[in-house]
């Protein structure tokens, strides 16, 4: 799966479109965030717990996410709820997530 392309149906979270987040290993390391998913869209169950564009997913139930791969897998191996771990700006913040 590439870079923006549907994942709702794979993942059941409602995360519309998704990215590798942009820049090297020093880029990431300078604003704090190592790896991670750039949440460009979210809608559904994402939208309904308080996921945002420009979100990035860290780690889902306690795993540290590198990719949309990853992310999709560890979210279909979950039960029915997630708990998500995301960057907004300065901030990190667990958000659970319902999944349905």
């Amino acid at each position: 799966m590439r870079a923006g392309e549907l994942l709702r149906p794979a993942t059941h979270v409602g995360i519309e479109r998704e990215q590798r987040l942009p820049g090297d290993a020093d880029e990431q390391r300078q604003a704090g965030v190592k790896g991670g998913v750039l949440v460009e869209e979210a809608s559904g169950a994402a939208a309904r717990a308080g996921i945002q564009a420009g979100d990035v997913i860290l780690s889902v139930n306690d795993t540290p996410i590198q990719s949309v791969d990853q992310l999709r897998s560890v979210v279909s191996k979950a039960g029915k709820r997630v708990a998500i771990l995301v960057q907004r700006e300065e901030a990190r913040i667990f958000v659970p997530v319902e999944l349905g």
